[in-house]
This record gives C-alpha cells, structure tokens and sequence, in this order.
C-alpha cells in the first residue's frame, strides 16, 4: 500500500512517498479502508 510517511515535525516537506506491506488484522482485530484523507496546518502554527 502507497502511505505518506512524516518522519519529524519540520514542515509538510518533510512528507515523502513509501510503500508499505497490507496490514493484516489479528484476531480480535478489523482492518478498515481509508478511502481518502487530509492533513491541514495547525490553527496557530
């Protein structure tokens, strides 16, 4: 699967592109489908 990884709190550059293996769910566990999502700059930044 394609994740946006934010390795420190610098700046949206600090953003970058990897991809990662599916996770899996465990028992007791569900795995739910994020079909899209966002990230807005903090009030006050």
């Amino acid at each position: 699967m394609r994740a946006m990884l934010l390795e420190s709190f610098d700046g949206p550059e600090r953003f970058r592109e990897v991809v990662l293996a599916k996770p899996v769910a465990g028992d007791g566990q569900v795995l739910v489908k994020v079909h899209a999502t966002s990230v807005n700059q903090s009030m006050g930044s």
